[in-house]
């Protein structure tokens, strides 16, 4: 096992052959009371870039592979690997109050980072500045949101769920903080 998943808390993850059935059943025991699980049928698709953490199942034949990007977007975000799934097949997500699926408008459409789940590989992707500085500073909003151009779809949760410190986490934060830097930067 890998030391990056499990500080990500991706220990559970199991390479399984089994039927759509067996997979609902088994994803239904590992999300919360306020997670949902969204299927996502793929036809052919030639890239749908989704952050691992959120993918609970996969079926049928769906190809994965990775991407570095070292643009001064992935700059800003901390996000230099992107996990590409494309074919056929589907993707089981689970989503803090849901997830939804959202079409690109003609303008530019703009995602929280914190609510982005995953995105159209052939989406035009860059960031914008939401606030000024202090908001961001005070932990009221985030500094920098997705910005989405073209045809395609984004996936996006409700909203952003709360993470619960133990004891031993909330002595220890700054191991946290630095796991979490860590994972975004490899894609997780």
């Amino acid at each position: 096992m890998n030391i990056l998943s499990a500080t990500k808390r991706l220990i559970s993850i199991l390479k399984k052959e089994s039927q759509v059935q067996n997979i609902k059943e088994d994803i239904s025991k590992l999300s919360k009371a306020s997670n949902y699980i969204t299927r996502i049928e793929l036809q052919n698709h030639p890239g749908l870039i989704i952050r691992p953490a959120f993918i609970v199942g996969i079926s049928g034949d769906i190809q994965v592979r990775t991407q570095w990007v070292w643009s001064f977007h992935s700059w800003m975000t901390g996000q230099h690997r992107y996990i590409i799934f494309y074919g056929t097949g589907n993707l089981y997500l689970e989503g803090n109050g849901g997830i939804y699926v959202r079409e690109v408008s003609t303008e530019k459409t703009s995602v929280e980072s914190h609510l982005l789940i995953g995105f159209d590989s052939r989406l035009g992707y860059s960031t914008i500045c939401t606030e000024t500085f202090w908001p961001y500073f005070r932990n009221k909003v985030s500094l920098i949101d997705n910005q989405f151009s073209g045809k395609g779809v984004f996936l996006r949760q409700a909203v952003a769920p709360l993470k619960e410190l133990t004891p031993l986490e909330k002595n220890f934060q700054f191991i946290s903080n630095f796991t979490s830097i860590v994972g975004k930067f490899f894609g997780f």
